[in-house]
């Protein structure tokens, strides 16, 4: 199977649309995102094209500092914008919206390329390669092999035997920082570049997300075992797909894609021809919403409720009120959690951490049944109070006083 981190992406994001795009072929229209996603790369190429060495295939990466080959003749803002004009697609290759709307999309690309270009002008990188293609054979238990293909879109030799991989983003969605190490794009990356340059220590390589629309970039840098776990990876999920029956799954981009009329979670949405059947349904779904509106309403109005309740009998010392139409129990619930330092302390001193790794509270408990009782004292000992949960039992009943 020959497969990329973008056909990965798809089959992750939804069976369906893998099967779509990358079996079936299916061409759909592009997204003026994607057109101006791709200016947006073709132009940064453009901007430091000439700072490549001579030959970026010949590159051998060297323990020492390199030869300065920055700033040789770096484009101005000008060129690079019109570069980016120039690149912009013709009335007839893409059909825009509308002017307005074309307008707006080649504004924020200007400002893109410009901010970034400000950002950036005077730092003159040392690149080793742009756009840089890779191909990594993968085999699999079977005896199979695969062809895990892609593009990076810029190496950076940082010196001293240290590199940094960067992709561009220009999406809106900024990922988060403590993500990052379990980025699979940057993971297949970071196997690419080790696999192009052995003598490169995993650990000497940073890989970088940059965000354009924000002017930040956020890094990580992998350890030795990244590389196995990575090819790992891409096997397991090339066994989901050779597997797989290509069932939908909906998520919140779901609305956004063009190909809502060939999909099955869609299917209602296009039909043609409406039933009586149809109509019931509508009705259904309308009349659903409704009751959760006002059940979401009531549920609101029963919280302030019982928060009034528990405020008197606070106040009034009491464990249970009643009234005409039943009673109130409250229940004080005191909340425990473990001090985290302590714990890991406690475990790793006799190395159970690893059992409970990325504290999972299941995990542990499970765990401390196998225990003997004084270790298990002394880690049930590391749970610290975290406050009391108050909570209130109704019971609907008519009460008659005793004198009744």
């Amino acid at each position: 199977m020959h497969i990329s981190f973008s056909q990965i992406n798809y089959f992750l994001e939804c069976p369906h649309k893998y099967k779509l795009l990358v079996i079936d072929k299916v061409k759909f229209p592009k997204t003026i995102e994607l057109i101006l996603g791709s200016l947006i790369h073709q132009s940064l190429q453009f901007l430091y094209s000439q700072n490549l060495p001579d030959s970026s295939r010949s590159f051998v990466p060297q323990s020492g500092t390199q030869d300065d080959r920055s700033g040789k003749n770096f484009p101005s803002l000008d060129e690079l914008l019109r570069f980016y004009q120039d690149s912009w697609p013709k009335k007839d290759d893409y059909a825009f919206v509308s002017d307005s709307i074309e307008a707006i999309y080649f504004a924020e690309g200007a400002v893109l390329l410009s901010n970034f270009y400000r950002e950036n002008y005077s730092i003159k990188p040392k690149i080793i390669d742009l756009e840089s293609h890779f191909e990594i054979p993968l085999e699999d238990e079977d005896g199979e092999t695969h062809l895990l293909t892609g593009v990076i879109d810029r190496i950076d030799d940082l010196g001293n035997g240290k590199f940094e991989i960067i992709d561009y983003k220009t999406s809106k969605i900024v990922t988060k920082k403590e993500s990052l190490d379990d980025n699979l794009q940057l993971s297949i990356y970071h196997l690419a570049l080790i696999e192009r340059y052995p003598n490169i220590k995993p650990e000497d390589i940073k890989l970088s997300l940059y965000f354009l629309r924000t002017g930040n970039k956020i890094t990580t840098i992998k350890n030795q075992n990244n590389p196995q776990n990575t090819k790992e990876t891409i096997l397991s999920i090339i066994k989901e797909i050779q597997a797989s029956d290509f069932s939908p799954t909906t998520t919140r981009f779901c609305r956004y894609l063009p190909y809502k009329l060939t999909c099955p979670m869609w299917q209602h949405l296009y039909k043609e021809e409406k039933t009586i059947d149809d109509d019931k349904i509508n009705d259904l779904i309308t009349e659903f919403f409704k009751i959760r509106i006002e059940k979401t309403a009531i549920n609101t109005k029963i919280n302030e409720i019982k928060q009034i309740i528990i405020n008197y009998m606070e106040a009034e010392k009491l464990g249970r009120v009643f009234g005409d139409a039943g009673y109130f129990s409250k229940s004080i619930k005191k909340n425990f959690d473990y001090d985290l330092a302590k714990l890991e302390l406690e475990l790793r001193a006799n190395n159970l951490w690893d059992q409970v790794l990325s504290f999972d509270e299941k995990k542990l408990e499970i765990l401390l049944e196998t225990l003997p009782g004084q270790l298990k004292n002394r880690i049930i000992g590391s749970k610290i109070f975290t406050g009391d949960t108050v909570s209130l039992k109704s019971t609907k009943t008519k009460i008659k006083k005793l004198d009744d």
